[in-house]
């Protein structure tokens, strides 16, 4: 299981803060004016079906099942299931300016968090596709696979409340010029990510339990 945040994105909104709190704001940002919006989209897709390894080769995989593997052991297997699951992140801020200064006021205003189910079903090549053990083998890694899907959509509504609850306890921050504001993008979006990371980990576990 991989966390991908490479594709990582801000885009933002613009607001004028209202003249009165502007002094106030100079030494601390108000309140975030707004609810944190949390997106979370499941991207399922299908299974890519393999027959490119032998059951001898297949054995030697890694699996979430621990063995040893001795200098004489051959393990060998007629299939498994490379589960493939990764994440994604987007956030959009707003931003409170007032007229005549370069201070800002930066705020997570919402997150979108894709997580990718991109499963691979290796199926040993001396099972010619038409037999009987080819299809039962088949059959019983896709039961590995609807498991996982099963488990996946379960766990999204608390991943999406976990990572909700991240953005909003974000303490409202100080003031800062434009220079600054890039490192409070990127400190905001490691936030996140520690966050989904944790999610993304329990969330395994489970799924392998």
């Amino acid at each position: 299981m991989t966390v991908d945040s490479d594709g990582g994105a801000f885009s933002g909104i613009v607001e004028s803060l209202p003249r009165p709190a502007i002094i106030r704001a100079k030494e601390q940002c108000p309140p975030n004016p707004r609810a944190v919006a949390v997106d979370v989209v499941f991207d399922n897709r299908a299974p890519v079906i393999s027959s490119a390894k032998t059951s001898q080769q297949l054995g030697q995989a890694k699996t979430s099942t621990v063995f040893s593997h001795g200098p004489k052991e051959v393990f060998v297997t007629g299939g498994i299931t490379s589960s493939n699951i990764s994440s994604q992140v987007e956030i959009s801020t707003a931003t409170l300016t007032w007229e005549g200064e370069d201070l800002a006021c930066l705020y997570p205003s919402g997150a979108k968090i894709t997580i990718t189910y991109a499963p691979e079903v290796y199926i040993a090549k001396e099972y010619a596709p038409t037999s009987c053990r080819y299809q039962s083998t088949m059959q019983h890694e896709l039961r590995h696979v609807n498991t996982d899907v099963i488990t996946l959509k379960e766990f999204i509504p608390w991943v999406e409340e976990k990572v909700t609850a991240q953005m909003a306890a974000i303490p409202a921050p100080r003031p800062q010029g434009a220079a600054a504001r890039s490192a409070a993008e990127q400190q905001m979006m490691a936030g996140l990510q520690a966050a989904l990371s944790d999610a993304m980990n329990t969330m395994n576990s489970a799924r392998v339990a």
